[in-house]
């Protein structure tokens, strides 16, 4: 198992969490997206690359809907416990 790079001390397990996302005052959640949590502190790192796909899927949401159409930046995201 990988060692957590925040808190040294848990090991990182793979699990379904939840995604939140705001954008321009919009929250989006989505449950169940794969992600490496840390056991003890709860740090989460989900993949670029799902990530990116969610963005997208977001985006073309939000085009259907005529909301505004910039993409929001790709990022890695990390987050504490839910």
């Amino acid at each position: 198992m990988e060692t957590c790079p925040v808190c040294h001390i848990g090991s990182l397990r793979k699990r379904r969490v939840t995604y939140t996302q705001t954008h321009k005052g919009q929250l989006t959640v989505i449950q169940g997206v794969p992600a490496l949590v840390c056991d003890f502190c709860g740090e989460k790192w989900f993949d670029t690359e799902k990530v990116d796909g969610l963005q997208f899927l977001l985006q073309s949401e939000r085009e259907s809907t005529d909301m505004p159409t910039k993409r929001p930046r790709s990022f890695v995201s990390r987050g504490g416990s839910s």
